[in-house]
C-alpha cells in the first residue's frame, strides 16, 4: 500500500510511530514546526527525524537562537549538516568560543552589517572572523521573516514593564539569602565542598509545571549557570518574589527532605517569616496574601484598573479579558482567587496537567464572546505555544523566565491573526532583585539572537546594545498606590 502524498502529525505521534515512519522511502520533504525544539541533539524527537529517509529538510521557527549560539548548531546541523562546521567541537572552537570572548557581541555583529566594515580596536582578529563566518554559513541556509510581514493586518499593541517594589519582608528574605550566598560563595573559594544542596531549594517539579502533552525536558539548563546548587538557589529567590508564602510552604515539608538543609539557613528563614509573615497570609488562599508581595500587590491594583475601565468599542464581548501568565503551577494556585475577588466571577486555567481535549474546549470558550470568565490562567510551559487566545486584550506575565524565547511565545498568545482590539502586553519585575538581572540576560540574549540571525544597519547599533538602565527610561517602579491613581484618570496603563 502506498502512503499517502502529504502527513501531517504531532511530534508526540511521531515518536510514538517512530519505526514505521523511519520504514518509508523516498520522502521529498520533511517541514518541521516550531522547529526550536529541535535544538537538542540527543532527544529523541530529533533522533527520529534524523532518520527519516527526505531529501530535503524545512524548520519553521520564530526563535532560532533562545539562549545562546550553541544550541543553534542542532538546527543547522539537521537542515543543511556541515554547513556551519564539520563538527559541534569545531564550531564550537572557530565560531562559539571566539564570540563568547568578545566584550560586545552585539556590537561586533553591527559592524561587520555596516557598508564600511571598520572593526572596532577591541575586537581581535579571531573573533571578527569568527562572526564573518557565522554570517556567510546563516546566508546559505537562513531564510528570515519578522512579524512584520503579518503586522500590517493585526491591531496595535502597547508592551510595557513594570518594575514592582519590593516588600519589606521580601527585601529581608532576600538579604538573609544573599549572606548565606556570599558565605558559600567564600567557602567555595577556599575548596569547602557542600554536598548535596538543600532539598527545598532544589528544582521544585511541582511547582515548575511542565510542557504540554510530555514534551522531553531538554530546556531547563536556561539560567546557563553551573552547579545544581546555584539552581536551587535561584529558585529559592523566585518563591520570594513571588510571594514568600510559598518559601514558608517549601520550609513546612517532612523532616526526611530537610535534613541535608544548612541549619542556620533555615533557622534563620523560619524566624524571619514567623516574626514578619502573619499568619493570615502564610495561606496562599489567604485574602490578605497580597500585602507581602510587591508583584502581587501590583497585580491587584492593576486587575482593579482594568476590569473598571470601560470596555472597548470595538470589543468582541464588550468587556476586557485577561490573559494572567506563570511559570509555576503552584504560583497559579496563589493567583487564582486573586482574581476571582477581583472579578468577581470564575477562572479558566490552562496548565500541563490540562488534557488536550480540554484545552481545546477552554480556548474555544474562553474566545467566545458569550464567555462569562475573565481571566484565563497560562502556565507558560504547557501553554505558551500553539494557542490562539484574542478573546483577550490584556495578557500580563507575572514572572519572567532566563529564556527569552519562553516569554516571547506567551506574549504572543493575545497578538495575532484574528484579534481586532489593541492588546496590552505587561511584565511584572521586581525591582533591585535577582528578576531584574534575569530580564538583563534576556534582553542580551535577544540581542545577541537579533544580530546573528539577520544584517542590520548600523542606525540600529544603540537598540542592540540597551542595557537595564536604559530600559528603566520605558518603564516605571511602580507601587499599587500609584497605579490606581493612574487608571482613575487615564485609560493607560502608566
Amino acid at each position: 500500500m502506498r502512503p499517502p502524498p502529504v502527513i501531517i502529525m504531532s511530534y508526540e505521534m511521531l515518536i510514538q510511530n517512530s519505526s514505521r515512519m523511519t520504514e518509508l522511502a523516498n520522502l521529498d520533504l520533511v517541514v518541521c514546526d516550531e522547529g526550536h525544539r529541535l535544538k537538542n541533539l540527543g532527544i529523541k524527537t530529533t533522533a527520529v527525524l534524523k532518520k527519516l529517509p527526505a531529501r530535503r529538510r524545512i524548520i519553521l521557527t520564530g526563535t532560532p537562537i533562545q539562549n545562546d549560539l550553541t544550541e543553534f548548531w542542532s538546527l543547522a546541523e539537521f537542515v543543511a549538516p556541515g554547513c556551519l562546521a564539520a563538527s559541534r567541537e569545531e564550531y564550537r572552537e572557530r565560531i562559539v568560543n571566539p564570540l563568547s570572548r568578545s566584550p560586545h557581541p552585539t556590537e561586533l555583529f553591527q559592524t561587520i552589517a555596516t557598508t564600511d566594515g571598520q572593526v572596532s580596536e577591541v575586537e581581535t582578529t579571531e573573533v571578527v572572523e569568527a562572526a564573518q563566518r557565522l554570517k556567510r554559513a546563516l546566508g546559505i541556509f537562513l531564510l528570515r521573516r519578522t512579524s512584520d510581514v503579518i503586522s500590517r493586518r493585526l491591531p496595535s499593541k502597547v508592551e510595557q514593564i513594570v518594575f514592582c517594589e519590593a516588600s519589606d519582608i521580601q527585601r529581608e528574605l532576600q538579604a538573609v539569602m544573599l549572606k548565606w550566598v556570599e558565605c558559600q560563595l567564600e567557602n567555595e573559594e577556599n575548596n569547602v565542598d557542600f554536598g548535596k544542596p538543600p532539598a527545598f531549594l532544589e528544582i521544585d517539579e511541582d511547582s515548575l509545571d511542565t510542557p504540554h502533552p510530555a514534551d522531553e525536558a531538554d530546556d531547563y539548563d536556561d539560567a546557563g549557570v553551573g552547579g545544581a546548587g546555584v539552581l536551587a538557589c535561584i529558585m529559592a529567590f523566585r518563591k520570594i518574589y513571588n510571594h514568600p508564602s510559598l518559601l514558608f510552604e517549601a520550609l513546612k515539608q517532612p523532616h526526611s527532605r530537610k535534613q541535608s538543609l544548612p541549619s542556620g539557613l533555615v533557622g534563620s528563614l523560619r524566624d524571619l517569616l514567623h516574626q514578619r509573615l502573619p499568619p493570615t497570609e502564610r495561606s496562599a488562599c489567604s485574602a490578605s496574601v497580597c500585602r507581602t508581595s510587591g508583584k502581587l500587590a501590583v497585580l491587584q491594583s492593576l486587575l482593579a484598573g482594568i476590569f473598571r475601565m470601560p470596555p472597548d468599542p470595538i470589543s468582541r464581548g464588550g468587556s476586557h479579558r485577561l490573559v494572567l501568565v506563570s511559570n509555576f503551577t503552584q504560583t497559579l494556585d496563589l493567583l487564582e482567587p486573586i482574581c476571582q475577588n477581583v472579578t468577581m466571577a470564575p477562572c479558566l486555567r490552562i496548565d500541563g496537567k490540562t488534557p488536550t481535549k480540554q484545552r481545546i474546549q477552554i480556548v474555544d470558550r474562553f474566545n467566545s464572546p458569550t464567555c462569562v470568565e475573565k481571566v484565563l490562567l497560562l502556565s507558560s510551559k504547557a501553554g505558551g505555544t500553539g494557542l490562539n487566545l484574542i478573546g483577550a486584550d490584556y495578557l500580563v506575565l507575572f514572572d519572567i523566565d532566563w529564556n527569552p524565547a519562553t516569554d516571547e511565545q506567551a506574549l504572543a498568545r493575545i497578538w495575532r491573526e484574528g484579534q481586532k482590539r489593541q492588546v496590552h502586553l505587561i511584565r511584572l519585575v521586581t525591582a533591585n532583585t535577582l528578576e531584574e538581572r534575569i530580564l538583563q540576560r534576556q534582553i542580551a540574549k535577544s540581542s545577541l539572537a537579533n544580530t546573528a540571525m539577520s544584517p542590520v544597519s548600523s542606525s540600529n547599533k544603540r537598540t542592540a546594545s540597551l542595557t537595564l538602565d536604559e530600559l528603566r527610561v520605558s518603564a516605571i517602579i511602580v507601587s499599587p498606590l500609584l497605579l490606581l491613581l493612574v487608571f482613575s484618570n487615564s485609560r493607560a496603563l502608566v
